[in-house]
């Protein structure tokens, strides 16, 4: 097996837990468990660490199971975690249906942590802020 199967074959084991992989691998599942433990931990991290607040509004226990849900759905698809917690508020909308407040919050926290990151808009000239009716302006994000 060439470096790249094998890789690919652990990538199997760490989001599926797959049988197939495993023996792939060598069965060693025992060995192999540690390795899908430290990966849906640093993915649970990484979610915790972008949803503080959405955390503190469901409570440690639904907010895990949410997590949990989110990975078993979206192993992540780039090369850096930054990007991971992006579609949480999705898995939120079908987790808790009937709760608007829980993926709008998710989504109000992910944007604000989009905006520190995000390239910087042309600022505006002095005369198009002097033309602006600011009676009835309003900004849109």
């Amino acid at each position: 097996m060439n470096l790249a199967r094998l890789q690919e074959e652990f990538q199997n084991w760490l989001v599926n837990a797959s049988d197939e992989s495993a023996a792939l691998l060598g069965n060693h599942v025992a060995g192999l468990a540690v390795y899908q433990n430290n990966y849906r931990a640093q993915l649970v991290g990484c979610l915790e660490g972008a949803f503080p607040n959405l955390r503190k509004w469901l409570g440690d226990e639904a907010f895990l199971a949410a997590c949990i849900t989110h990975i078993d759905r979206h192993p992540p698809h780039a090369w850096t975690l930054d990007v991971y917690p992006e579609g949480l508020q999705k898995t939120l909308y079908d987790v808790f249906p009937n709760n608007p407040d829980v993926h709008e919050l998710a989504w109000i926290e992910w944007s604000l942590s989009e905006a520190f990151v995000a390239a910087d808009a042309a600022p505006l000239r002095m005369e198009a802020l002097a033309s602006v009716d600011w009676d009835t302006a309003r900004l849109q994000l």
